[in-house]
């Protein structure tokens, strides 16, 4: 059963004990936003539960993060590779039993275009150091760990040519040699470069790179032992190949050596890629992220020593364009489990390990206890019994509803016809030795429905946004109310703040975007939920700050201004609205007072020939009629196109080159970012 932790927007992420609890907490970069977010576990044995996410400020665009103690004060501090600013990020671990915290961002320049990186001792001196891979560099960079106490620090980095696209890097001992060696993904040429570690106590070196042929845009590698020989292999993801390639280990003590991959079938984008023994059989299996396919595939390993055999992928659905992956012991029940970072849903998915020793009898897992606002139809949707019957000896199942409900059945599934009050459902399972299995679930059906709506208030009118505050003009806070339709009086209400008042005063003071959700439950214990978005601009401009922009209209087309109040509310009352224009989207044949007017709309997007070798087809549906903001960004975050229109279907991408992409479609307060390969 998959359960989702919010993480933010856009994470990509890794899971590490970050508190010294012996729970495993959930960590990403959420790289649009400049910020890593933290979920501390609070998870019992068979039951996921996670504290309220915590983010911490970074910088440049962080692509990824990862984990290690840089300071030896024994807490796994957390490093993020920034591609914007040529950086990586390092935040410094604070935290104490029970409550996770951690030190300012540090940033130490790094090479061009930072895409991966990775925690190792490459010199055996006791310190992690730190190697990223340059994109736009093709080269490696390590920096030598020369903290001191509590203070981070790194020497000047030592750069390595490497392959043309440098994506990621991976550390490892794969010669067994002692010291560890460089993994390093380059994108452009399907290839990658091993570095065999040459070091000595404090001295970093490293011999010529090797290469080795990938599939197509080896995008991720792991290093793990898949067949108990003691030498890790090499495993890599293939994004647009669809595959993952594993690479069995034939090197000895200072001389690398790989032989050819052995490729399993993926599904349709493999961004990342995890190895853990998931079945108890002490082989490491091995679990993919799949962004476009929106799946978790998981492979069971059958490798003896010597040979490597998987059997083909198993799928799961996580939520939208899971990007990371990771397997770990969520819940303390001594079984792994997989985590998945989602980076459309801004969610991380967790799968709890069910897996069970093979007995002779049957077990039965029914499902949990449910309840249901009455619907008019009085049918209603149940998950299904669950047999676990390693021998096949289940020889009948059979079910019977007391209570508000008399009716039998038989098979897994109970669905079907309820009446309104308290229905208890008994399971009969009996083997071919007439030994029988029961469990029973209670279906409580109340006779109340309804709805709850946050109504859109705006700071400034006319002339600002719905549901955003601006930083120098205008109201610095925000009343926002939860109105109900229907149900049974009295209403409980639970906001996202803890509030459990009717309306809520919003007043955040910094740049970002902040979601509020409420839970209003009726007498009837039936629930509804709702959630709006705050935003938060600062439009102060001038050497004091003491002016605001605006876009004023003009008979040749807006303009942006920076202007006192009194000239900002002439504006403002004539068609003006706050913030610059938005002069390059070309709003020429498009209404612009329709985009003062923001909404909570909601759309879908899909598209059609992805991956392609001329353009993209793009279809909306959505029951407004404003228009679509379109921005582009290829596989490096620049943005290559941007436009605004106002149809249900649209090409993109006949001029653009090979490629992973992004497109980003926006309409009202609803955005959805769609994935798209250009060959």
């Amino acid at each position: 059963m998959k359960f989702n932790v919010p993480m933010g927007y856009t994470p990509r992420g890794i899971v590490t004990d970050l508190d010294g609890d012996g729970k495993i907490d959930l960590a990403a970069a959420n790289m649009f936003i400049n910020r890593v977010s933290v979920s501390r576990n609070i998870s019992t044995i068979g039951n996921f539960n996670f504290e309220t996410l915590q983010t911490f400020e970074g910088s440049g665009t962080p692509r990824r993060i990862t984990t290690g103690d840089l300071d030896g004060d024994g807490r796994p501090d957390l490093a993020t590779v920034n591609s914007e600013g040529n950086a990586f990020s390092v935040f410094r671990n604070t935290s104490s039993v029970g409550s996770i915290s951690f030190d300012n961002e540090l940033l130490f320049t790094t090479g061009l275009n930072p895409f991966g990186i990775a925690i190792g001792d490459l010199d055996n001196d006791g310190k992690a150091d730190i190697v990223t891979g340059n994109y736009d560099g093709n080269s490696i960079s390590i920096h030598k760990n020369t903290t001191l106490s509590n203070n981070i620090s790194f020497d000047s980095p030592i750069d390595l040519a490497a392959g043309p696209s440098c994506i990621d890097v991976a550390i490892g001992d794969i010669d067994g040699d002692g010291k560890p060696d460089i993994v390093v993904n380059n994108v452009a040429n399907n290839t990658v470069s091993i570095f065999r570690n040459t070091s000595g106590s404090g001295n970093i070196s490293f011999a010529s790179k090797i290469d080795y042929s990938t599939g197509s845009y080896p995008q991720k590698s792991l290093l793990a032992d898949v067949n108990g020989d003691s030498k890790i292999e090499l495993i890599v993801c293939n994004l647009i190949g669809y595959s993952i390639s594993i690479y069995k280990n034939l090197s000895v003590p200072g001389n690398i050596s790989l032989a050819s991959s052995i490729d399993y079938g993926s599904a349709a984008y493999p961004y990342d890629v995890a190895a853990g023994d998931l079945n108890g059989d002490s082989k490491p299996d091995l679990a993919t992220s799949n962004g476009v396919s929106n799946t978790l595939a998981l492979f069971k390993n059958n490798s003896l020593a010597g040979s490597i055999s998987f059997d083909p992928k198993v799928d799961y659905s996580p939520d939208q364009n899971p990007q990371s992956v990771a397997i770990a012991d969520m819940d303390g029940d001594s079984k792994l489990d997989v985590v998945v970072f989602n980076l459309n849903s801004e969610t991380a998915s967790l799968f709890r390990n069910t897996h069970q020793p093979q007995f002779e009898t049957p077990t039965l897992q029914c499902p949990s206890n449910v309840s249901f606002c009455y619907n008019g139809s009085e049918n209603y949707t149940l998950p299904p019994l669950t047999i676990n019957d390693p021998c096949s000896i289940v020889q009948t199942i059979n079910y019977t509803i007391t209570g508000a409900t008399a009716r039998n059945g038989n098979g897994y599934d109970a669905s079907g016809h309820f009446n309104v009050g308290n229905n208890t459902i008994i399971w009969t399972v009996t083997d071919i030795n007439n030994q029988s299995y029961t469990c029973q679930t209670s279906v409580t059906i109340s006779n109340s429905s309804f709805s709850v709506a946050i109504p859109d208030v705006y700071a400034v009118n006319p002339g600002g946004n719905a549901n955003t505050i601006y930083i120098g003009y205008g109201s610095s806070s925000l009343t926002l109310s939860a109105v109900v339709s229907g149900g049974t009086t009295p209403y409980t209400y639970i906001w996202s703040t803890g509030s459990n008042q009717t309306s809520i005063l919003t007043n955040p003071a910094n740049i970002g975007t902040y979601n509020y959700s409420v839970i209003v439950t009726d007498n009837n214990g039936c629930q509804a939920t709702t959630n709006k978005t705050v935003t938060v601009t600062d439009i102060r401009c001038g050497n004091q700050l003491q002016k605001v922009l605006v876009c004023k209209p003009g008979k040749k087309g807006p303009t942006t201004v920076c202007v006192g109040f009194g000239e900002a509310n002439g504006y403002l009352a004539n068609g003006g609205y706050l913030g610059p224009c938005i002069e390059s989207l070309q709003l020429t044949q498009v209404n612009t007072s329709n985009l003062l007017q923001e909404t909570n709309t909601k759309f879908n997007a899909r598209v059609t020939s992805n991956p392609s070798s001329s353009q993209f087809t793009f279809i909306i549906q959505s029951e407004s009629t404003k228009p679509l903001f379109i921005k582009v960004y290829n596989s490096i975050g620049r943005l290559v196109e941007k436009k605004i229109i106002s149809v249900e279907t649209f090409n993109l991408g006949d001029k653009y080159q090979s490629g992973v992409y992004y497109v980003y479609i926006e309409q009202g307060n609803g955005r959805i970012t769609l994935p798209i390969v250009k060959l």
